[in-house]
């Protein structure tokens, strides 16, 4: 699945993307953290999952084009506000890899217990 998609200038100067390219990409890909695994609709049911679990891009939005660039839902990880947050924290963005060793405490911290 492929869509468009282009940077919005809020009145604050910050960048955001269209929700429903986000909904797109959860519906493509389910509900599961790809960091750590949490199966947000398991845990929340489908409706607060689709809001609790957000869509991440694995090339920076601040790196996207000024007209917009194509993307497709593979361009993207689904994550949960946790994993999201630290991904962020990361040298690269696209470093799921890294993010996983990073939860399961194999990484910088100790990690999250429960998933070692």
């Amino acid at each position: 699945m492929r869509f468009y998609e282009s940077r919005v200038a809020r009145w604050h100067l910050a960048f955001e993307r269209l929700g429903q390219n986000a909904r797109l990409v959860k519906q493509s890909q389910g509900l599961t953290c790809a960091g750590c695994g949490l199966d947000g609709e398991a845990a929340f049911g489908r409706d607060l999952a689709m809001s609790a679990m957000e869509a991440h891009h694995l090339v920076p939005v601040a790196d996207m084009p000024e007209g917009g660039r194509e993307v497709s839902t593979d361009d993207f990880a689904v994550l949960c506000a946790t994993c999201h947050r630290l991904i962020h924290r990361l040298q690269s963005p696209d470093d799921l890899v890294g993010l996983r060793k990073l939860m399961r405490g194999k990484g910088p911290g100790k990690g999250l217990p429960w998933l070692r």
